[in-house]
């Protein structure tokens, strides 16, 4: 299972709430794309140019997004947050790659775009994979849970080195 075409997306509602947090409280995960509590999510679910994404294999979800998209930059859409319940099967691959198909399917966005912890190498590899191409480092931009700041790869795909369907 690898292909994009596989892969269903849909919008979560507040019942994909408790599996947005399974997914992020994974070994591993918290350290790499944060938790929340469930209000936190709920509120973010609400707020304007927010969209959060489930990754269903088979009708069952796999993995969840937040889609960000700024009304002052309308042609720039930000993955705030991605993470899969499974890896290793090619499942993130799919899921990034429809929702790429599914955000240049929107009007006038020319660009998506997201950090990555420095760490994070299996993550910018995915993206790398997918043609994100890294367009610099954000130092010291990210607060940790022990109070320390840490690094961020800006990375970004453009409509126009898309190379999807």
């Amino acid at each position: 299972m690898s292909s994009a075409a596989e892969m269903a997306l849909r919008t979560a509602s507040d019942a994909d709430i408790g599996f947005v947090m399974s997914v992020e409280r994974l070994p591993g995960y918290p350290a790499l794309v944060g938790t929340f509590a469930a209000g936190a999510h709920a509120r973010a679910m609400a707020a304007p140019g927010t969209r959060y994404v489930i990754a269903e294999q088979a009708g069952r979800p796999a993995g969840f997004a937040v889609l960000r998209q700024d009304a002052e930059r309308p042609n720039n859409v930000t993955l705030a947050r991605f993470a899969m319940a499974e890896r290793g099967r090619g499942l993130g691959r799919a899921a990034l790659e429809a929702i790429c198909r599914e955000v240049f399917a929107m009007p006038g966005v020319a660009r998506i775009a997201l950090d990555v912890l420095p760490s994070n190498l299996p993550a910018r590899r995915l993206y790398a994979r997918c043609g994100f191409a890294e367009e610099g480092l954000m130092r010291q931009v990210l607060r940790l849970p022990d109070g320390s700041l840490a690094d961020l790869h800006l990375m970004a795909l453009l409509r126009a080195d898309w190379s999807g369907p």
